[in-house]
């Protein structure tokens, strides 16, 4: 019966933070990284889409083997709603699942409710993970996203005793986003190399020795030979990603990222020290554990993607291992608020007062990103009354025109993610931003060679900009004119 009652408060809570998650999270379909995502899922259910699209065929190439895509793409086309309601109940469902399992887990580490409802609300504030361009809860329904469930549901059936099934959705949760399952493997190693010497730390003396020994050397050996090899980022590619992936690198954080670090962290590191924490031991060596894999891996990170940019390391982004830490940090602080405020009724105020703040937070941060509904009705124009192989320039600093019109453009700022897996699509991706970042101040002349070079059949601008071209479309904001040498036609 207890065991009943515990499943139901954890559903319950986590359907509650859930719909609070739905309604006061800022939505992103139209903007962040489901603008690269969004594009692909919807060629895969209609393939005559984005035919002339760089970036959409691109991304065809790097991801043709990850699960996400075709698991969306078929919900999808099952799905009864619209596209954009079937991705806000795929994210109802996510977090959903999110919120069961974080407060499952910190059942288990702490076996107190309050603990666990003061954690969940540290978590509406979807803290930012430094500079990493992660969060402890996403926006959307992202690849990370499902691979994060798996992952944590992994280590959830570990601490069942499942290991069979723990393992079979470790295996699953890679083949959506590598980076969960990648930083938990790395813990698992630590904790077993921990263990190890534990157990036979005297016989194993001289072998710890020699195995760090041999590590140095290895190191050692790495950097000496690592600038001689393929295997790093030539200087043109490095300064291309530092400028559009600055997340990738530590060096590029600036002082808003590692804010963000020191405030997650700061609960974590008192933690250590904290009788209150001290005396939980598996939660104190979960701490220990992963803030001391998270720094010998920032070690790395700062030897072979920031000194010498090796590109399998920079590739691996290896500073969002610090998610763990991070999120056992809110509930280190949610530990230490427990035993520090001895009353009741002071318990319930502190969750009150967290749980508005983090919501009023939430609530300003989605009005400040809220889409300007006069991009949005440009993009249903083009949608209904372009042809699909028509292609459009936008601006370069412009979001998300490819998820509501369904038609190509020329390219914009967010397209250079991609630049991380090919120096080629980098260098192709620079090119297009040097000639396109201002074309909006360009001439009528200059217009006119940027339509040989780019091929674009629409053009969109500002209201007020004055074109000798034919205006086919207007809003209170922007406005389309047809390109010279238009080889697509308005559907009438």
């Amino acid at each position: 019966m207890k065991k009943i009652n515990s499943y139901f408060f954890s559903i319950l809570a986590a359907l509650v933070f859930s719909f609070l998650g739905i309604v006061f999270f800022p939505s992103e379909l139209y903007t962040q990284d489901m603008t690269i995502h969004t594009p692909y899922i919807k060629k895969l259910i209609n393939p005559a889409l984005y035919q002339s699209d760089y970036m959409v065929n691109a991304w065809h190439t790097q991801k043709i083997y990850n699960l996400y895509y075709p698991t969306v793409a078929l919900i999808t086309q099952i799905s009864p709603f619209g596209y954009d309601a079937t991705l806000r109940s795929v994210y109802f469902v996510y977090l959903l699942l999110l919120f069961f399992l974080y407060l499952k887990v910190s059942f288990l580490l702490t076996k107190n409710k309050y603990v666990g409802l003061l954690f969940l609300t540290l978590l509406m504030f979807r803290f930012h993970v430094g500079g990493t361009a992660t969060q402890l809860i996403e926006s959307e329904f992202l690849p990370r996203s499902l691979s994060t469930v798996l992952t944590l549901s992994a280590i959830w059936s570990i601490f069942q005793g499942k290991r069979l099934w723990a393992f079979l959705l470790f295996i699953l949760s890679f083949a959506f986003h590598p980076s969960a399952p990648f930083a938990v493997s790395l813990f698992i190693a630590g904790d077993f190399i921990w263990q190890l010497f534990k157990k036979h730390q005297h016989r194993l003396s001289l072998k710890i020795i020699l195995l760090i020994i041999g590590i140095l050397f290895f190191g050692i050996t790495a950097l000496w030979y690592l600038p001689q090899s393929n295997l790093v980022m030539n200087q043109e590619w490095l300064a291309i990603m530092k400028a559009r992936n600055r997340f990738m690198y530590l060096d590029m954080w600036n002082i808003k990222n590692w804010f963000a670090f020191i405030v997650l962290l700061t609960p974590g590191i008192i933690g250590l020290f904290s009788p209150a924490i001290r005396k939980n031991h598996l939660l104190h060596y979960l701490l220990q554990l992963t803030i001391v894999v998270s720094l010998l891996v920032t070690l790395i990170h700062i030897l072979f993607a920031v000194a010498i940019p090796a590109y399998p390391v920079v590739l691996a982004q290896l500073m969002r291992i610090w998610w763990y830490p991070g999120l056992l940090s809110l509930l280190t602080f949610a530990v230490l608020a427990n035993y520090y405020l001895r009353s009741k009724r002071l318990k319930i105020l502190f969750l009150g007062f967290l749980l508005v703040s983090g919501l009023g937070y939430q609530h300003y941060q989605k009005q400040l990103f809220q889409i300007d509904p006069n991009w949005l009705e440009v993009q249903a124009w083009a949608k209904e009354y372009t042809d699909i192989n028509c292609v459009f320039l936008v601006s370069f600093d412009s979001n998300g025109f490819r998820v509501g019109s369904q038609r190509s453009i020329v390219g914009d700022r967010k397209d250079g993610t991609l630049g991380a897996y090919s120096l080629i699509y980098a260098k192709a991706w620079q090119e297009k931003k040097n000639r396109l970042v201002n074309w909006q101040n360009y001439s009528a002349l200059e217009i006119v060679d940027l339509n040989r070079e780019f091929q674009f059949d629409y053009l969109i601008t500002p209201v007020g900009k004055t074109l000798p071209f034919r205006q086919v479309y207007t809003n209170n904001k922007y406005q389309v004119f047809l390109a010279p040498e238009n080889k697509c036609q308005k559907r009438s």
